[in-house]
């Protein structure tokens, strides 16, 4: 991860067919890696140009903060307008949990909530003070 962030590495994705003038608004989330924002979102974002469009970023970390993770997000969308960013920390699971994976797909299969219930209530009150709409599923 090391070496991504120091090269600025964005790897190849799949092809996406997003029609980006077909939306105002974009939720962008991250990981944190080596305190930069994931060379999977920094790929993804360079393929698009977000010139006038709104991105509310949101980045996940194990507590270390975001680092330079916003500053790179605006250096790949200079064109974008940047609605203030969440961060959410999640507990260090891996320390007691070797694969999170299952974990996480038993709940999402149990309709369940893979973030904490404070950071759900967060993220909510967050994207209600942006005038985000709530969409339940």
């Amino acid at each position: 991860m090391l070496f991504e962030k120091q090269r600025a590495f964005k790897p190849a994705l799949k092809p996406i067919n997003l029609r980006l003038d077909e939306f105002e608004n974009f939720i962008i989330i991250s990981p944190i890696w080596a305190m930069s924002l994931a060379s999977a979102i920094r790929s993804f974002l360079n393929g698009f140009d977000f010139k006038g469009k709104n991105i509310l970023p949101i980045f996940t970390n194990a507590g270390f903060g975001i680092g330079n993770a916003l500053n790179v997000m605006k250096q790949e969308c200079p064109k974008a307008n940047f609605l203030a960013y969440l961060e959410l920390s999640i507990e260090l699971f891996e320390r007691k949990i070797k694969n999170l994976r299952p974990l996480n797909l038993d709940k999402i299969k149990a309709g369940q909530s893979i973030l904490s219930k404070k950071d759900e209530q967060e993220l909510k009150a967050h994207l209600v003070n942006l005038s985000f709409e709530i969409l339940k599923p």
